[in-house]
């Protein structure tokens, strides 16, 4: 979607900046730009590679205090995430990055007040895409019991699907995940969260299917791409899972256009008003997109 905008700022001798408040984001940004430009890419965030030149550079939101006057687009991946969300620190950096006469483009699912308060302003235009690049309908969560759980993962697993499970917390993930393993034994199970030291190493074995089960927090709700998955929300009514979040995890399944259907199944013990918030949403923007 953005291909064409940076190769028309390149191909002008101008820079861009690509940033994201999600490590996850901007590593897969990353390999996907190194992958399809020819210039060498750096990838700047706490553990990521020392800056060196180079007209394109892809980087966390906090990466963006080093910069002044440096870019003539800046695109800012996922800006409704957290830390970026509402962030003045961040927004200043944001503008300070950019030249005098550059361009900021926002990309988000999940709009927030505050850039709703610039767009009725008119200081920024709302850009509405509707349909993903293969044409079909984003795929709409099933709300289902949380004793139904176990009957569930069963009937997913006999398609052979990789599976992605939320969880709303760290210490219940690690122990959801330890007691799946018990329970299926011949099942490639693994859980990562952000204090996960091996998390890119997990990750990318998900990515090539090495681990067919992960188990995540909301690290991984945005951002990523994952071939032929399937998606659980267990305790999907927990305060932690905001209506937007759970947009975002529904919105894991059916990216790829050799399955663009899939699961989305949300696990509850009562539903609550974010999950009908984010059904209604995604219903909507089916809607939108003429389906």
């Amino acid at each position: 979607m953005i291909y064409q905008l940076i190769e028309q700022i390149l191909s002008h001798g101008g820079s861009v900046g690509l940033a994201s408040p999600r490590i996850d984001v901007c590593i897969e940004l990353h390999q996907r730009l190194s992958r399809d430009f020819t210039c060498q890419i750096p990838l700047l965030y706490h553990e990521g590679d020392s800056y060196f030149r180079s007209p394109l550079v892809v980087m966390t939101s906090h990466q963006l205090l080093r910069f002044k006057e440096a870019f003539d687009l800046l695109i800012i991946d996922e800006v409704d995430a957290f830390p970026f969300r509402d962030n003045d620190m961040l927004y200043f950096a944001l503008e300070n990055a950019k030249k005098i006469n550059g361009n900021l483009l926002y990309l988000t699912a999940t709009s927030t007040d505050k850039l709703d308060k610039q767009i009725k302003k008119h200081e920024i235009k709302r850009l509405f895409l509707p349909r993903r690049f293969h044409g079909h309908p984003l795929v709409i969560p099933k709300f289902f019991w949380k004793k139904t759980f176990y009957k569930k993962f069963i009937e997913q697993r006999k398609t052979g699907f990789p599976l992605l499970i939320f969880v709303a917390e760290i210490d219940f993930g690690q122990d959801f995940a330890k007691n799946l393993q018990e329970k299926f034994p011949k099942e490639r199970i693994a859980f990562v969260a952000s204090t996960t030291k091996s998390r890119k190493t997990i990750v990318e074995a998900f990515r090539k299917k090495q681990v067919l089960i992960l188990i995540t927090t909301s690290i991984l709700e945005r951002g990523v791409t994952f071939s032929s998955i399937d998606v659980f929300v267990i305790n999907s009514e927990h305060p932690n899972f905001t209506k937007s979040a759970l947009i975002q995890m529904a919105g894991r399944v059916g990216r790829d256009s050799k399955r663009p259907t899939g699961l989305v199944s949300f696990f509850h013990s009562g539903k609550s008003l974010a999950m009908c918030q984010a059904q209604k949403e995604i219903k909507k923007m089916n809607r939108l997109g003429g389906f």
